[in-house]
């Protein structure tokens, strides 16, 4: 997913893990999370361990930044086309890369 990013932004994009223990305990393990700094910025990744729906992961999104204490951006992997545009709909911020032609849909979390 990272070099999905660093393709799309050209540039590089630092990642370290996340220290779940600090999270709520309904949130722990649905999520793998890393920290990412792009140009500058640090923003959590996280990515679902299974397949919440679109307005579970608004609810979580609002609990994951508050405990953590930075934006968080979610990694869609095979994401369908209703999908992502579910998540569109729901200003939540992503990342999806294509698997067809290998883009990165990117949504900032500043554009909500």
């Amino acid at each position: 997913m990272r070099e999905y990013v660093e393709k799309a932004l050209h540039t590089r994009v630092d990642c370290e893990p996340v220290d779940a223990s600090g999270l709520p305990l309904y949130l722990r393990g649905l999520y793998s999370l890393e920290r990412w700094t792009a140009f500058g910025v640090p923003f959590a990744v996280a990515s679902p361990v299974e397949s919440p729906t679109v307005k579970t992961m608004a609810k979580h999104r609002d609990a994951l930044e508050a405990a953590l204490g930075t934006p968080v951006s979610f990694a869609l992997e095979g994401a369908t086309g209703y999908r992502v545009g579910r998540m569109l709909e729901a200003g939540l911020p992503f990342i999806a890369p294509d698997q067809v032609g290998g883009r990165c849909t990117c949504r900032s979390w500043e554009s909500r």
